[in-house]
């Protein structure tokens, strides 16, 4: 998709869908520490009681649902902060092609914090 147009599907779609923006391979570090968060809830909850399985043969994109439905789909509210915010993350933050079609969006004022919702 031509550059000019990120502003124009954005603004007529309400998102931007950019395939193959960043290399999957990239986001290996992130997707281990994703996954190492998830395996340390999951064996605190265990160690509580709060859970019976802890659905370590699911796959990641599916196991925090596994566990979080074991809970009768309720849980302590409790951020992801701690275990997510990473040099990762903030590699990705800084990937030059992300930072590229933002500038195109917003301008080369980007700013961004560490806290989300995840």
């Amino acid at each position: 998709m031509p550059d000019n147009n990120y502003k124009h599907q954005l603004t007529s779609d309400g998102y931007l869908l950019l395939r193959q923006l960043i290399d999957p391979a990239y986001f290996a570090g992130l997707m281990q520490r994703a996954e190492d968060a998830v395996d340390r809830r999951a064996r605190a909850l265990h160690d509580e009681g709060a859970i019976t399985d802890l659905h370590e043969d699911a796959p990641i994109l599916y196991r925090w649902q596994r566990i979080f439905a074991d809970m009768g789909n309720h849980q302590r509210r409790r951020s992801w902060d701690e275990d997510i915010i990473s040099e990762e993350l903030f590699e990705l933050m800084r990937h030059p092609a992300l930072l590229d079609v933002l500038e195109q969006l917003i301008g080369p004022e980007i700013q961004a914090t560490g806290m989300f919702a995840l």
